[in-house]
């Protein structure tokens, strides 16, 4: 049986074949409140519903440069307060630039919540092996403020220990795999991997050579 595929990115509207289908992603703002166009993304969910299916989303999020929704930013800057703005370089300023970034986040934990919760709408949730991870540690460019976060915890976030340098706070990252039929909660594995594992190993879980 075939297996259909699907695959988006922020302000791209052509994928490689290999990935089948591509997804024009975005965001706009309408009466004060972001409206999320990303979701062609659960479109891939329910036009193979009834199909095994493939689908890879490579959230540009939390990417610079800065940039979030209004209600999300607004949210935090009530919990960070005052903080000096980011006057731009090889980025766009950004007035709110901690806030900005936390807003960042939780609007990725917004776009997977929608993920997840198509998935229980079309009936596929507790069969559809879910992957949460990220290609490389926290950035320090941009605006960012990422030791202030401690993003990289357990291991150091400052300039030469994260993204872009080969310290485990540049190339260890947190990877979460979501399988509800086959993965008992709170499981923890030691396996050494890269992403140069990942395809072979979703071949072997949906039996294509």
């Amino acid at each position: 049986s075939g297996c259909a595929t699907g695959s988006g990115r922020m302000s791209i509207g052509k994928a490689h074949p290999f990935f089948g289908e591509a997804i024009n992603i975005g965001c706009f703002e309408k009466t004060g409140r972001t409206v999320r166009s990303w979701l062609p993304v659960t479109h891939v969910i329910e036009k193979n519903k009834k199909n095994p299916f493939f689908l890879y989303y490579a959230s540009p999020l939390p990417h610079v440069p800065l940039q979030a929704p209004r209600y999300w930013v607004n949210y935090y800057r009530k919990i960070i307060g005052d903080e000096e703005p980011f006057v731009g370089k090889s980025y766009f300023p950004n007035q709110y630039p901690k806030a900005t970034y936390a807003a960042m986040i939780s609007y990725l934990d917004e776009q997977v919540g929608d993920i997840v919760n198509k998935l229980k709408e079309v009936g596929a949730y507790e069969n559809t092996l879910i992957i949460f991870t990220s290609d490389n540690g926290p950035t320090s460019n941009g605006g960012t403020d990422t030791p202030y976060f401690d993003s990289a915890k357990p291991f150091k976030t400052e300039y030469g220990w994260a993204k872009c340098f080969v310290n485990e706070g540049g190339i260890r990252v947190p990877m979460i795999a979501h399988w509800p039929k086959m993965i008992k909660k709170e499981q923890r594995s030691n396996l050494i991997s890269a992403f140069q594992d990942m395809m072979p190993t979703f071949c072997e879980i949906a039996r294509i050579k």
